[in-house]
């Protein structure tokens, strides 16, 4: 499979429309009003997705994973440009909904061979094996899930030792709600982020908030530990990047602007030190990593 310009099929068109049209999903909130076109939203899908699964490769270079998974794949173009970056390895999607997984097949088909699989299922109850996973890709996913610490759990369970996690996700210690664009204080609970929703137009979406996981560092932090995974909050090496090499921002441009007059000023590692350990920054990026077991490293030793 080659990197490039894909074009949505007829059969893949079609199955999308069936996705946006269902309005049960967990994950998104009225999803059918995207602003755009499908093929113009297809081809910006994949250039983010190309970006991300850019910058989990640059921050694990020695990887070469065998097996890939992506929890919560929706329409699966995370798991294309995962294919196309690592050609060899065996990618698979994991997904509760049906017409994602449509969706996602069809895309597919579009794109040659290696293709990535998709399985129907959830985070709580993985179905793979133990130890049988190199590289897990958990991208704002983690806060639609029913149980947080469980699917980190099972994260655990199927990584190899040595294997490698990326996960990304809003932090609710940031006051403002990103699938329903309000501001608010997520941290003092849901009764007050819902007065907020009606104060701002969108009582129509209240109940979108009722399965959210309001996600914390701490929550998420603790959630690592309590799995046995190492953990590196990448945050604040991506903030210093910005300033020092002005490495793009998806989101929140405001901010870019602010770190580089602070940089300027000479106190941005100072102000990006503390707002990273007191959990003040907008979303929660993690690579988090399972330890080799003792007789790994003793063995990595003796060949060193």
């Amino acid at each position: 499979m080659v990197a490039g310009t894909m074009n949505l099929t007829e059969e893949a068109r079609s199955a999308w429309g069936d996705f946006l049209n269902n309005q049960g999903n967990r994950g998104h909130a009225g999803r059918a009003d995207q602003g755009r076109e499908l093929d113009e939203y297809f081809q910006l899908a994949l250039a983010s997705a190309r970006e991300t699964v850019a910058m989990v490769a640059r921050e694990l270079p020695e990887a070469q994973p065998h097996k890939i998974l992506e929890i919560g794949s929706s329409t699966g173009v995370n798991c294309l440009a995962l294919q196309q970056h690592y050609p060899s390895a065996d990618v698979i999607g994991l997904e509760p909904e049906s017409e994602a997984i449509e969706v996602a097949e069809r895309l597919a088909k579009m794109c040659g061979d290696p293709q990535p699989s998709f399985k129907r299922g959830v985070g709580e109850d993985i179905p793979l094996p133990d130890q049988s996973v190199d590289l897990i890709v958990c991208s704002t996913v983690i806060e639609h899930v029913y149980d947080v610490e469980e699917v980190i759990m099972e994260m655990a369970r199927v990584l190899r030792p040595g294997g490698n996690i990326y996960l990304a996700a809003p932090n609710y210690v940031w006051p403002k709600e990103p699938h329903l664009k309000i501001w608010g204080l997520p941290l003092l609970g849901k009764p007050l982020l819902r007065l907020a929703a009606r104060l701002q137009g969108k009582a129509e979406q209240i109940g979108f908030l009722d399965h959210l996981q309001l996600v914390t560092p701490w929550k998420i932090e603790r959630s690592f530990r309590a799995a046995g995974l190492s953990y590196t909050n990448y945050n604040k090496i991506k903030a210093l990047r910005v300033m020092e090499s002005n490495e793009s921002v998806k989101a929140y441009q405001k901010m870019r602007t602010l770190l580089l007059f602070l940089n300027r000023l000479g106190i941005a590692k100072l102000v990006v030190g503390l707002a990273i350990s007191v959990g003040f920054y907008p979303s929660l990026l993690y690579f988090a990593k399972q330890p080799l077991a003792p007789e790994q490293l003793e063995e990595g030793g003796r060949r060193g």
